[in-house]
């Protein structure tokens, strides 16, 4: 709670230690969820024969409590500062969540502590989609930290952007990056992209090996009461250098199994992924359908490994349930399917069916104090 503190010193302290600034409101809120999963998953295990495979049918649940409090301060110029802080409590843990400050006005802002990074692929619906064994990982173009700030800007009514600036120790190394994102709105259709780029480096000077990332995504979405569509992309590279190995010989020039680093570094094979998502909701009085595939394919620059997954689920979600604002249920059930084709290996193809029924509470905000 300590984070908690000291972000309502600073909220109290701008609104009390100056004239231009007063306290417009003081809120609590929350979000409740809980998990229950179901997954059969069957893994070729580099064969196709089907002696090997390795079928698993696992069981899973989970969830969170989360509480978070909220203060704005605004001036009569149109400057304004916020903040925000919360815990979240987990089965395994508990911890500060979404910790951030950001000050401002009608065309401009800064958000500092934790980075507003926005969406710019999207799935339409928060929903479960199973893994299948191998399948290479969908690339959403938000793979930067958010340990850091973001600018936002307003250029128009119908254009809002955030640059998202991250810079923060991640084990053993240091790592920068940056996500310019536009988001535009025409009517019934909306548009997002983001360009990513971020960079890891050791902290100790003399370490050898370095990581980058950089890569793009696009959404456009359509909404026409009760339905909406959308299509997602995205497309990335990630590469970098690591620390030469050679093998010990013996005296014979016979490899020992021991190998030893040349002080040198060698480029790693960079790797590309590409992912596509559609998906359409429709709204019903009973509550919300929704339905989604996509592709996503990974390859290399010199390697001949490849590997490829398509997916889809079918999800319900109803809202207000028993009459309660803010109480949701929702349950899906989504298919996997992983093409692994190694370069002078076989080639297999594993699945993953599964679904999960989801409780989820959005506790309304409750006013301290202000309207």
């Amino acid at each position: 709670m300590k984070a908690l503190r000291i972000l309502l010193c600073v909220v109290v302290f701008v609104a009390l230690a100056t004239n231009v600034f007063a306290l417009d409101w003081l809120k609590i809120n929350g979000e409740f969820r809980g998990d229950y999963d179901l997954a059969m998953t069957k893994d070729e295990n580099g064969t196709s024969e089907g002696d090997d495979d390795v079928e698993e049918t696992s069981f899973g649940h989970g969830g969170f409590a989360k509480m978070r409090i909220e203060a704005k301060v605004s001036s009569d110029s149109g400057w304004y500062a916020e903040a925000q802080s919360g815990v979240e409590v987990q089965a395994d843990a508990v911890g500060t969540w979404e910790r951030w400050l950001k000050v401002g006005n009608e065309s401009f802002a800064i958000r500092v502590l934790m980075a507003d990074i926005g969406d710019s692929f999207a799935k339409g619906q928060d929903t479960y989609i199973v893994e299948a064994p191998g399948a290479p990982g969908r690339y959403e173009g938000d793979s930067i930290t958010d340990k850091g700030f973001s600018l936002h800007l307003s250029p128009g009514e119908n254009i809002e952007t955030n640059t998202t600036v991250a810079y923060t120790p991640d084990g053993d190394n240091n790592v920068f990056g940056i996500r310019p994102r536009v988001g535009i709105t025409a009517g019934a259709i909306s548009i997002q992209g983001a360009f990513e780029y971020h960079v890891a480096n050791p902290q100790d000077n003399d370490a050898l090996g370095s990581s980058f990332t950089y890569g793009g995504a696009a959404n456009v979405e359509m909404g026409m009461d009760p339905i909406t569509v959308g299509v997602a992309g995205g497309y990335s590279v990630s590469g970098g250098k690591v620390a030469e190995v050679v093998d010990v010989l013996d005296a014979d020039g016979i490899p020992t199994g021991e190998t030893v680093e040349t002080g040198e570094e060698v480029d790693m094979d960079d790797t590309k992924t590409m992912s596509t998502f559609a998906y359409l909701k429709f709204g019903t009085g009973a509550g919300t359908l929704g339905v989604g595939g996509g592709y996503t394919a990974l390859s290399y620059k010199d390697c001949k490994d490849e590997s490829s997954m398509i997916e889809g689920y079918v999800s319900f979600e109803k809202g207000d349930l028993m009459g309660v604002s803010g109480l949701k249920f929702a349950l899906a059930g989504s298919y996997a399917a992983a093409d692994i084709k190694p370069d002078g290996g076989t080639d297999t193809t594993n699945t993953g069916v599964g679904g999960r029924i989801r409780f989820n509470y959005d506790m309304p905000a409750q006013t301290i104090i202000g309207e």
